[in-house]
């Protein structure tokens, strides 16, 4: 994930690069060998942990570039 920010230019900016950035952090939380255990977590759940670790990402970068201004 910390790849994919840094790779794409202002990635909390677009909103096609924001959308693919949550859908790739559900698929990520999603998979089967990388993500939560499916039998303890429904869809409605997963979208909430997405959007958490999406806002996470978010604030952790807007901070990371507030420094550096």
């Amino acid at each position: 994930m910390k790849r994919r920010i840094e790779d794409v230019q202002d990635v909390f900016l677009k909103q096609s690069a924001r959308d693919g950035l949550r859908q790739e952090i559900y698929n990520l939380l999603y998979d089967e060998k990388t993500g939560l255990p499916a039998s303890k977590y429904d869809n409605s759940t997963l979208e909430i942990k997405t959007d958490a670790l999406f806002q996470f990402f978010e604030s952790r970068q807007t901070s990371s570039v507030a420094s550096w201004a």
